[in-house]
Formats: C-alpha cells, sequence, structure tokens
C-alpha cells in the first residue's frame, strides 16, 4: 500500500538521512522520532523564533491558557446517563465507557490524564486522536495517539486513519470507528497554527528579556574613535571591552575610555521600547486565541472584586462550555454506537463551578425550595451532603393554585383552604 502524506515524506527523509556524509564518515540514519521533529521545527514566526509545539510551551500564557483549560475541564465529572419518558435521566454508571471516561482511561492513565492530554492535542494542534479498544464489543480503553503520528485519510470508501507507531514498525490503517477524534476550532486547526505570529512575538520578548538580564541589563553600545585604527587593533578592542563589560555584575565595572574616545548608545531602552507594556499585550493576545479570560492566568488588571465572580462564570460558559459540548457529541457520535445506546448521551456537571458566594447560594437555594422546583435532598446534594429522611419533598406555596381549574372557595367556617381551622374548636 502507498503511504501518501506525512510518512510518504517521512519515508524520503530517512533514506535521504542514511546517506548523509560528514567529514568525510557516513552518519547514522535519523529516526522517525527526530525527523518528526526536525519537520515540526521548520515554522518560524515572523518575529524570528520557531513556533513549534515544544517552544509554544515554553510561552507563560501559552502554557497558562493551556493548564486552564485543560484542567479546568477534565477535571468535572463526566458521566453517561440515559434518558427516561417522559423527562428525566438516570446514571448509567456501570457501563464499561462511564468507567474509561470517569475512572480509568487505559493501563496508564486515568479518565482525568487521558482528558487533559487529549485536549492539549485539540487546543495546540487542533484535533486530539484516541485508539478505541473494544473486547466484545464493549469499550475497553481508549488510547490517545499523538498528533504527529496520525494522518486522516478521506476516500471514495471512507474516512480512515494512518497511524505511524511511536515506537517505529509499519503504518496501520484504522476505520474511522475505531478512532475517536476531539476536533477543535475552526474545523481542526490549532492555536500553533492560527496564532504562530502572536506567540513568536511572545517569545521574542521572553527571549530578549532572557539576554538583556544575562548580559547585565546593559544597554549596546558603539565604540567611536576620533582617529583610524588598525583592524588588530579594532578586534582587540572589541574583544577587551567584551570580556570586561559584556557579562554579569559588568555594571560594577567603571569604562575607561582614552585618546578621545567614545561610547555611543545604540538600540532602545527597556522602557523606550515599551517592552512590560508589549509583554502584556502579548498575554492578551494569546489569551484572545485560547478564548481565556486574562484573570484565569494570572493577569488581573482588569479584575477587581466586584467583577471577579462573574468572570469566572463567564469562563464557565463562554470558555469550558463550548469545549464540553465537543466532547459529548463526539462521545455519542463515536463510542456510544452499539445496539440499544440510542437513549444514552454524555454530561458533564458544572455545578461545582458555576457557585456563587454562599450568601448568593442560600438565597437561591431558598428560591428553588419555595417555589417547588428544589428539594431539601436537591439542595443538599448541590452542597456535596448526604440525603436526610423526608427530604425529598417539594414544598408549594399555599395560595397557588391551577388558574383554569382553581380550587372551590371554602365555606364559612370551614377548614378547608385556612389555616386556623374552625375558630369555634380554638
Amino acid at each position: 500500500m502507498k503511504t501518501p502524506g506525512i510518512f510518504r515524506e517521512l519515508g524520503q527523509r530517512l533514506r535521504a538521512a542514511g546517506s548523509v556524509m560528514r567529514n568525510g564518515e557516513p552518519q547514522a540514519a535519523m529516526g522517525p522520532e527526530e525527523l518528526i521533529k526536525e519537520m515540526a521545527s521548520s515554522r518560524r514566526s515572523t518575529a524570528g523564533p520557531v513556533i513549534n509545539s515544544e517552544s509554544a510551551m515554553r510561552v507563560g500564557a501559552v502554557f497558562a491558557c493551556m493548564s486552564v483549560i485543560s484542567e479546568d475541564l477534565s477535571s468535572l465529572p463526566l458521566g453517561i446517563f440515559k434518558k427516561l419518558s417522559p423527562r428525566g435521566r438516570t446514571s448509567m454508571h456501570d457501563l464499561p465507557v462511564h468507567r474509561v471516561l470517569h475512572d480509568q482511561a487505559n493501563e496508564w492513565q486515568t479518565a482525568m490524564e487521558f482528558r487533559e492530554q487529549l485536549m492539549g492535542y485539540a487546543l495546540l494542534r487542533g484535533k486530539g486522536h484516541a485508539l478505541i479498544s473494544r473486547v466484545r464489543g464493549a469499550i475497553d480503553e481508549l488510547l490517545p495517539i499523538h498528533p504527529d503520528h496520525i494522518q486522516e485519510l478521506k476516500t471514495p470508501a471512507g474516512l480512515f486513519y494512518e497511524v505511524q507507531p511511536e515506537k517505529g514498525g509499519p503504518v496501520v490503517t484504522y476505520a474511522a470507528k475505531d478512532i475517536f477524534c476531539l476536533v477543535g476550532k475552526a474545523g481542526g486547526r490549532g492555536v500553533l497554527q492560527v496564532a504562530r505570529d502572536s506567540i513568536g512575538e511572545a517569545a521574542a520578548q521572553q527571549e530578549h528579556a532572557s539576554e538583556n538580564f544575562r548580559d547585565g541589563g546593559l544597554t549596546r553600545v558603539s565604540l567611536e574613535h576620533p582617529a583610524k585604527i588598525s583592524e588588530g587593533a579594532a578586534k582587540r578592542l572589541r574583544e577587551t571591552w567584551v570580556e570586561i563589560y559584556g557579562g554579569k555584575g559588568a555594571h560594577a565595572k567603571p569604562a575607561i575610555l582614552e585618546e578621545g574616545m567614545k561610547a555611543n548608545k545604540i538600540g532602545l531602552t527597556a522602557a523606550e521600547m515599551q517592552f512590560l507594556d508589549g509583554r502584556e499585550f502579548s498575554v492578551e493576545d494569546i489569551a484572545r486565541f485560547f478564548r481565556v479570560s486574562p484573570h484565569k492566568i494570572g493577569h488581573l488588571k482588569r479584575a477587581t472584586n466586584n467583577n471577579i465572580e462573574e468572570l469566572s462564570i463567564d469562563h464557565v460558559t463562554s470558555t469550558l462550555g463550548p469545549w464540553a459540548v465537543r466532547w459529548e457529541q463526539r462521545i455519542k457520535m463515536s463510542l456510544l454506537t452499539a445496539p440499544g445506546e440510542a437513549d444514552l448521551f454524555a454530561k458533564h456537571t458544572f455545578n461545582g463551578l458555576l457557585r456563587g458566594d454562599t450568601a448568593k447560594r442560600n438565597a437561591a437555594y431558598a428560591v428553588g425550595r419555595q417555589w417547588g422546583w428544589l428539594s431539601a435532598n436537591d439542595v443538599r446534594e448541590m452542597e456535596d451532603k448526604n440525603p436526610i429522611e423526608g427530604g425529598d419533598v417539594y414544598l408549594l406555596p399555599v395560595n397557588m393554585q391551577d388558574a383554569k381549574n382553581p380550587l372551590p372557595a371554602p365555606e364559612p367556617g370551614s377548614a378547608k383552604g385556612g389555616l386556623g381551622g374552625d375558630p369555634s374548636n380554638a
């Protein structure tokens, strides 16, 4: 079978790498891992730094956004439920797929670790893939696949996936039903693709700051001599200057210039470049690509005591909500396909993240109890407390009735509808 796409290129470069000669000696052929890294590192941002999966994660804002989304969502309870008629649902915690998504995804990963890893792939690279392992028709494991080792093949016969084992070996082709694919934004374009230049700019600023501290924070200078000096003298002068003033602690060494020589500043200082403002903007810019509120990654410039709760709720509804729907619909589409599973669905539990402060929660619970859509045990369950005996009673205000079928007016002296009974019995 022919191997199209990345694996064909991989084979060509493997063969080419085996014939490289250096210093008159044949070099060992590069393996798949080295080639994949070399191919991935060929994408350079307009700001200069090469941006790939590894270098992007060294940018603080990228790492923070990835961590916030993947950890927050993967730490939420994710269960399998069955629809009840005419309404309601019941947990299907005995199903193997529930165990895989809620407890342990495979032999070496918990459910949270697996979901966090797949979220990271989908966020950064656009898609997260996992091999679906079934035993006697039931889902037994979900095995994550690195994005560099899988390729989609859309053919007239349907969708297939070619997977290159990470430890080497022949390419294996799988049908779409055997691969779980979490598709990210823009039809599978990851932040690494759409935000490469913004990430590159942040990386360049980070690199500049590191170099500036490494060089002792000194501004670059040019040495101006009133007369013409020889090439050898210029070389010695340059080497001497770098040796004395080019390293850590150089600011403590005084410069002594002779023969009318002057040191002229070249370049801009951090203040002149508005360096700190630029770094702040980079944090906000990267957060926009991830659709993360800056306060979630420690950028509290616009957060106050008055709006922090609303910002946190917005994080749930605007950032985590769409990703939760992607997970739930893909689980329904790829994992709940067996006969008899048409009424099953996946659902995240957001109650914990949507809680307000104690006073607001109690006020909301009180309204729910008074108007009859919450029982005492419903409230206790939302507060992670055990049920109590008699706590499943739903109450209604005594003055509420069906507008189409009003209750008859109580007879004079009757206790029906009243609270005090017959006055003659008092």
